[in-house]
């Protein structure tokens, strides 16, 4: 809902939209990155996030956390490339300059692999 209530504000006024390609902060409202609809087969995550230095998140579980994930989690190694499509935690991430522990809440595709998160815990 805040992704589409975001679109149609861009499309009424696209002077909205600043230089990075955020909503300009008087239009924006707060997001809290522990914000986020709940999912089946989510889980919570223990690790920290850290930047990949080419504009994206890696995830590295903490020793022994990756054990309980179940199938296909021990063999990618407890470190994977981190996405979300929540706002809040998108805005969290980008202000992460080192690594950070971090229990995140989110599902594991690992066949891409990757760990989509939908907030903080």
């Amino acid at each position: 809902p805040d992704w589409a209530e975001r679109q149609l504000q861009l499309l009424d006024d696209p002077a909205r939209l600043d230089g990075a390609g955020q909503l300009r902060p008087r239009y924006a409202r707060a997001l809290d990155p522990r914000d986020g609809a709940p999912e089946p087969l989510e889980r919570s995550w223990c690790g920290s996030v850290a930047p990949d230095g080419l504009g994206g998140y890696r995830f590295r579980a903490d020793p022994g956390s990756a054990d309980r994930g179940g199938a296909g989690v021990r063999s990618a190694g407890g470190d994977w490339p981190l996405i979300t499509l929540e706002p809040g935690l998108n805005r969290w991430l980008q202000d992460l300059e080192r690594p950070t522990a971090v229990t995140l809440v989110g599902c594991l595709n690992p066949w891409g692999p990757w760990l989509r998160a939908s907030r903080l815990a």
